[in-house]
């Protein structure tokens, strides 16, 4: 699923980081921002960004993905 945050183009996905799967963002098109550390990104392997979630976004994303299979 893609998404805009923080006006990136991101991917939705899991990251798996030290034998768990974490919830994450993973940049597509930065649109011209070249700070992502900034932004909360950090680049995770040599050119994939990505912006791991807490559980205060990831609740946020749950909620936002349930709501649109509802209105399917």
């Amino acid at each position: 699923m893609d998404i805009i945050y923080k006006g990136c183009l991101c991917t939705y996905g899991t990251y798996r980081d030290m034998a768990e799967d974490k919830p994450a963002f993973f940049l597509k098109d930065s649109k011209g921002n070249t700070n992502l550390f900034e932004l909360g990104f950090e680049e995770v392997h040599y050119g994939l960004w990505c912006h791991i979630l807490d559980n205060e976004e990831n609740k946020k994303m749950e909620a936002y993905i349930d709501s649109l299979k509802e209105n399917k």
